[in-house]
């Protein structure tokens, strides 16, 4: 403990505190910078009044304070409440990424699967598709030679001559 010694309105006063000897020196300027100026506003005061006066405006300060506090508090609970809130939704849209995530990737790996799927069936495909041709170009060669085989077997036919067939005119009046 430490012992200070101040003047506040005229007069000693000793005060022992924890404080530093400027800050208690502080406090004790702006007390009597506060009595000046009630003094300066109500000069028929004695210097007692004034005090008074002054201690009074300091409670009507600190209470007020503290009531600003309180409600600033009573504020801070609510954005804290908020916040916890707002954690807990952070958390579950996290969760909710994260397996979405997950579902991206599978569905990813999945359309790795199909595309080799697609690029084998493709590759089968094109082979089925040359075999076909294959086949075709040996059912056209097959039969081109049976038609070949056809013709040598086939006797010619002589053209035999036709009857002459009668013509009937309309204009004819017989």
């Amino acid at each position: 403990m430490n012992k200070h010694t101040v003047f506040i309105a005229g007069k000693r006063f000793v005060l022992v505190s924890d404080e530093k000897e400027a800050y208690v020196q502080s406090l004790a300027s702006e007390v009597n910078n506060a009595i000046a100026k009630i003094s300066e506003e109500i000069p028929a005061l004695e210097s007692k009044s004034c005090a008074v006066l002054c201690a009074l405006n300091y409670a009507d300060e600190r209470n007020k304070e503290y009531q600003r506090n309180r409600s600033l508090s009573g504020n801070a609970k609510t954005v804290i409440d908020q916040a916890d809130k707002q954690g807990k939704q952070l958390r579950e849209m996290k969760e909710k990424l994260s397996r979405a995530e997950e579902t991206v990737k599978a569905l990813n790996n999945h359309n790795v699967e199909l595309e080799r799927s697609h690029k084998q069936l493709s590759n089968e495909n094109e082979l089925l598709r040359k075999k076909i041709e294959e086949l075709n170009s040996h059912i056209e060669e097959l039969k081109a030679a049976a038609a070949q085989k056809d013709v040598q077997a086939t006797p010619v036919k002589v053209a035999e001559e036709e009857e002459p067939k009668q013509q009937i005119s309309l204009f004819d009046n017989e």
